[in-house]
């Protein structure tokens, strides 16, 4: 039986976390005005819907970092999540500086 560390799984968790404030402030901002950068999300938002959109964020991301905390033990496995909380902070980083210039625009 694979045994993981509490770090890798806190990963994942931070992940799915990340991802989960991603899609919330994504559809904030669509509320807005805005549009999704992603072409396959964009895809998915214009034939799903925002329900549509929802699923496939959770379900894509969800799976991808199960997959990866499966084979952890792979080398670079690990690294490669790190890599993709590192690039979800980014995103999150955008997210607040769009939030922000929005609200100092509209005042």
């Amino acid at each position: 039986m694979d045994r993981y560390r509490t770090s890798e799984v806190w990963l994942v968790v931070v992940i799915l976390l990340m991802s989960g404030i991603d899609l919330w402030t994504t559809l904030l901002h669509l509320e807005d005005g805005g549009s999704e950068a992603n072409p396959m999300m964009a895809w998915a938002l214009e034939f799903g819907g925002e329900p549509g959109f929802a699923i496939a964020k959770v379900v894509a991301t969800g799976l991808g970092a199960f997959a990866l905390l499966l084979h952890v033990r792979f080398s670079g496995v690990r690294f490669a999540l790190q890599v993709l909380a590192g690039i979800y902070a980014l995103v999150l980083v955008w997210h607040a500086w769009v939030t922000l210039d929005r609200f100092l625009t509209m005042t």
